[in-house]
């Protein structure tokens, strides 16, 4: 026998009753007196009730078996009976991290009020009335306990073995109340135009509806009052009640139940769950964006610089300016692509008008050669600390677009075979490239552009700036290891870049110049003639190309077609594929002027061709037409016409002395001003 052990009367005994468990607190011979505890633990109230037992009846009965010890021993108090079987209960908060109080607190604090109590112990069992002993001490408490909850602590903490969690709160006993034994109760907030009794109880059979109802009328788009109307209509056979400019109300002809639509919400939400909901309704793509809450960085899948690459285009808001004087260009597209693990901003890329593939291959182009090389092609003179970041990456992340076009794809997978298309429309999936993506102001009103002073060539050096100044500038903490900063790394992604690379972090991959240029630049065909290489009426030449004699051997007059590469955004440098070599040539002006004029994109080279080619044809009718006026002025002048005179046969006959007269008399008229 020990202290807290249960048991019953099967038979009831003198103030022990029938089909109850005890507890056994004390027996005390100096006053014959056994001491008893019941607990009971109705609907929201706990409750224990201290039994006075003669100590003789008592073992008396105990002997004759009309006291009976129970075969199974309860842990815990009735109200926590279903955490029994739970061997460790100190960790009963690890899943309650955004808790305002920890339950561990709320017991220690519980024994902390019974300490003086149990101090003095043997004076409270003693009294003659042991509840009003008690009562003594939950008023001394600080602050003052309510005395009723103080005993139940105090015989609870006894009878279970002196074990504080047997003092936790009764919390696991809430929303177990079952609403749907109380169908004639309605329930719910008070309507306020409608009164507290308005409305409908759901019952088991308009919770069926209402999920039936749900799945044949969701749809894609459809909003859940629509639904909700479409199920009163057709489900429940609700109609509309009144007319004109009085208010209108939902009713039933029969007078059959049916919900209200926060009812309706509830059940169809309980059911399906939100997520699955929002779903079905906002589409995958939606409820991800603007729903779902955060996966995590895409930061945190990376380690190494390159490892993951996104790519992305955005328009400038600029209108570009065209060779023509006058004329106004499509907006020019930029594509950026962006390291993960560091931030960097290691390739871009230009076109006009669209999204096009060429930016991809562009921007592809200039991760894979040095950042000095590349600014250099746009006559931009920059060092590689300036951008540090080289090479291509085994994994890159680009849209359903033009970077996932086939045969750019095809190209770059025979170096880098690991590729991945982000689903349509999910900018979530690249959300890294399109965060760093500048933002524009919308303007309201009358619709209107803003229209550049510079041409594209212009517009890509200004973007290849802002590009290295957002590598400089960008605020990476969020990237930031703890051990980074005792080491004094720069939050910036070329203080990360720099950094992960002085540890050989990185996964970039090496891709020769000439390489890169076959499989990222547009091929076209140049012309070679005897003083040069020319593509689209304009002429480009090379110390590398004339050490190559393929100049050479064109005779004057004739012409040898060439494969070439070309940069369409700037095309003040080509590339000539001469037999294995790659040549790189420059543009030459016919005269000795500002190099300037011909950073041209090749959407401007082609308009000035087609420009010189229309300047050309008016020439020749210009030609013709200053040979008539000529003509026309020497008749006038003369009364002859200029080739007046007729066609002969043989040669001329000439007489000496008449010849030397003749000359003599042309001189004298000449010089007397005939």
């Amino acid at each position: 026998m020990r202290i807290g052990i249960q048991f019953q009367a099967p038979s009831g005994l003198g103030v022990l009753e029938k089909g109850k468990t005890y507890h056994f607190l004390e027996n005390n011979s100096a006053i014959g007196r056994v001491l008893c505890v019941h607990f009971s633990a109705e609907y929201k109230t706990q409750q224990a009730s201290i039994v006075y037992l003669n100590q003789k009846i008592f073992e008396s009965a105990l002997q004759n078996g009309e006291i009976v010890i129970n075969q199974n021993q309860a842990k815990l108090p009735p109200w926590l009976e279903k955490l029994e079987g739970v061997d460790d209960l100190t960790h009963i908060d690890v899943l309650r991290r955004k808790a305002k109080k920890q339950h561990s607190d709320r017991v220690e604090q519980r024994v902390l009020y019974l300490t003086t109590a149990l101090v003095n112990l043997t004076t409270i069992l003693s009294a003659d009335n042991v509840d009003m002993e008690l009562n003594k001490y939950a008023r001394e408490c600080v602050p003052p306990q309510n005395e009723t909850r103080f005993r139940l602590w105090f015989y609870t903490y006894l009878c279970f073995g002196r074990d504080i969690w047997s003092l936790l709160p009764s919390y696991i006993r809430a929303g177990n109340w079952d609403r749907n034994l109380h169908p004639d109760i309605k329930m719910g907030r008070e309507s306020i135009s409608m009164g507290e009794k308005h409305g409908h109880t759901c019952t088991p059979e308009m919770i069926q509806k209402i999920e039936d109802g749900y799945l044949k009328y969701s749809a894609l788009g459809k909003s859940m009052k629509s639904i909700y109307v479409k199920c009163l209509r057709k489900i429940f056979g609700c109609v509309v009640a009144g007319s004109g400019p009085v208010m209108k109300k939902i009713s039933h002809p029969k007078g059959e139940p049916f919900p209200s639509y926060w009812q309706f919400r509830y059940r169809v939400n309980k059911k399906f769950g939100l997520r699955e909901v929002q779903t079905t309704l906002l589409g995958k793509f939606r409820y991800r964006t603007k729903k779902s809450a955060s996966k995590g960085r895409f930061s945190e899948s990376v380690s190494n610089l390159m490892e993951r690459v996104e790519a992305d285009g955005f328009y400038l808001k600029e209108v570009p300016r065209g060779f023509l004087e006058g004329s106004s260009l499509q907006p020019l597209c930029v594509v950026r692509s962006r390291c993960v693990a560091s931030g960097m901003l290691t390739g871009i890329g230009f076109a006009l008008g669209k999204e096009r593939s060429e930016a991809y291959r562009m921007m592809l182009f200039s991760m894979a050669v040095p950042k000095s090389y590349f600014c250099s092609l746009f006559g931009l003179n920059i060092s590689e600390e300036d951008w540090p970041s080289q090479g291509l990456p085994p994994f890159s992340v680009t849209d359903r677009g033009p970077g996932a076009k086939k045969n750019l794809i095809e190209e770059f997978e025979k170096q880098f075979p690991i590729r991945e298309l982000t689903p349509s429309y999910m900018g979530q999936s690249k959300a890294t490239i399109e965060s760093s993506n500048p933002k524009d102001l919308k303007s309201e009103g009358q619709p209107n552009y803003f229209q550049s002073d510079l041409n594209p060539v212009a517009l890509a050096k200004r973007e290849i700036i802002r590009l290295i100044k957002d590598n400089a500038s960008m605020d990476m903490s969020e990237r930031m290891l703890p051990d980074w900063d005792r080491k004094m790394v720069q939050p910036s992604p070329i203080g990360i870049w720099n950094h992960l690379a002085s540890l050989f972090r990185t996964s970039a991959q090496p891709m020769k110049i000439e390489d890169a240029v076959r499989t990222f630049l547009t091929p076209v065909q140049l012309t070679v003639f005897s003083d040069g290489v020319w593509y689209k009426q304009q002429k480009f030449d090379s110390d590398s190309l004339r050490e190559t004699g393929v100049v050479d051997k064109v005779a004057s007059g004739q012409c040898v077609k060439i494969k070439g590469y070309v940069m369409d955004m700037c095309v003040r440098h080509i590339w000539a594929q001469v037999g294995t070599r790659i040549v790189q040539l420059d543009a030459k002006l016919s005269l000795l002027d500002d190099d300037e004029q011909i950073y041209l994109s090749l959407h401007e080279l082609e308009e000035r061709a087609e420009l010189k080619s229309k300047i050309s044809s008016e020439f020749k009718e210009h030609q013709k037409a200053a040979e008539m006026q000529a003509e026309q002025t020497f008749f006038e002048q003369t009364g002859e016409e200029w080739d007046a005179g007729s066609r002969k046969a043989g040669k001329p006959k000439r007489n000496t002395a008449t010849a030397r007269r003749e000359s003599a008399e042309t001189r004298n008229r000449f010089s007397a001003g005939e």
